[in-house]
């Protein structure tokens, strides 16, 4: 048997009018501060990614913020400068035995991921026509009489 009975009336909320400017959506978490911080969480070495954690939002906001507001954009890119003096800087006190506890194979894979280094595995060396025919006369120099030339230079 079916029902005739009416559904009841769905009452809708009162729909307050907009502020001027107003935006959909979550107000945004960007602040100015946060360019000098994000300069200065690079400096010490860390990812533009990890200043997510700093600014409590995810990863890719910090790409919106990028897109969207210029100077955070160019606090980016000076950023990634100085993370990179960080850690070069850091390899070469480390070659001169002044960081303790350093290891080498750390380092050289934070410097292929985070910087792109790479093993150089097609090096290809030329040697032009005049090289050869100097080298093929130094071939028949005695050592001894190179060595003497070598110190005189």
């Amino acid at each position: 048997m079916a029902s005739t009975t009416e559904k009841p009336a769905v009452l809708k909320p009162a729909v307050k009018p907009k502020p001027s400017g107003y935006v959909f959506g979550r107000p945004t978490k960007y602040k100015k501060e946060f360019c000098q911080q994000l300069i200065d969480h690079m400096a010490s070495g860390l990812s533009f990614e990890a200043f997510a954690g700093v600014a409590m939002v995810c990863e890719a906001t910090l790409s919106v913020w990028a897109a969207d507001h210029p100077d955070f954009l160019d606090a980016k890119r000076l950023g990634f400068g100085m993370s990179r003096f960080f850690w070069e800087n850091l390899g070469r006190e480390a070659s001169r035995g002044k960081v303790k506890g350093f290891v080498p194979a750390v380092y050289i894979f934070t410097m292929k991921n985070r910087f792109h280094w790479s093993d150089r595995s097609d090096l290809r060396i030329e040697v032009a026509e005049d090289f050869k025919k100097d080298h093929e006369l130094l071939r028949d120099i005695p050592r001894k009489e190179l060595l003497a030339l070598a110190k005189r230079a």
